[in-house]
């Protein structure tokens, strides 16, 4: 990918849904910590997704792919609703 692709990919984020992005990463983060220190490459073997994919998502900058959003928190044994109850 391209630096310009990148850009032009968190341009279109408004600053709400980028907020929201920051959140998510920010509590898979802290389940990472919490759950044994985890490193990035860790999670991200155990889950089944590339390491960046988790490097995206706590980083909240891009979008990225629900499915690997649920992967994620399926390991840490949460629920989708669940998960984004302890977001509000």
């Amino acid at each position: 990918m391209k630096k310009n692709d990148i850009i032009s990919s968190q341009s279109s984020i408004s600053g709400k849904q980028l907020v929201e992005l920051e959140k998510i990463g920010l509590v898979i983060r802290e389940l990472r910590f919490n759950f044994g220190l985890l490193t990035q490459k860790e999670l991200a073997d155990r889950c089944g997704v590339h390491f960046n994919t988790i490097h995206t998502i706590e980083h909240g900058r891009r979008n990225y792919n629900l499915l690997s959003l649920i992967k994620i928190i399926c390991y840490f044994e949460y629920d989708l609703p669940t998960f984004m109850r302890e977001l509000m």
